[in-house]
């Protein structure tokens, strides 16, 4: 809790990685979406050798047409 002040502090630049838990990594073998436990490693791995301070994580909820991820699609 000492250090925090100087690894996380609103002064310092931040780098934020978003994205949707739906679709950022599958599980090719099975044909699914890979389970909350299965991209927790897999993902900090990934954001701490990309060099990213935050996550930002999109919806997370179910939309009816998966590929707007809830966002609205206009044109």
């Amino acid at each position: 809790m000492k250090g925090r002040k100087k690894v996380n502090s609103l002064d310092n630049a931040f780098s934020v990685y978003e994205l949707h838990l739906g679709s950022w990594k599958r599980n090719v073998a099975e044909n699914r979406s890979m389970s909350y436990l299965e991209l927790a490693t897999e993902l900090v791995n990934y954001v701490k050798e990309m060099n990213f301070t935050h996550v930002e994580f999109m919806p997370i909820m179910e939309y009816p047409f998966d590929p707007s991820w809830g966002y609205q699609l206009i044109g």
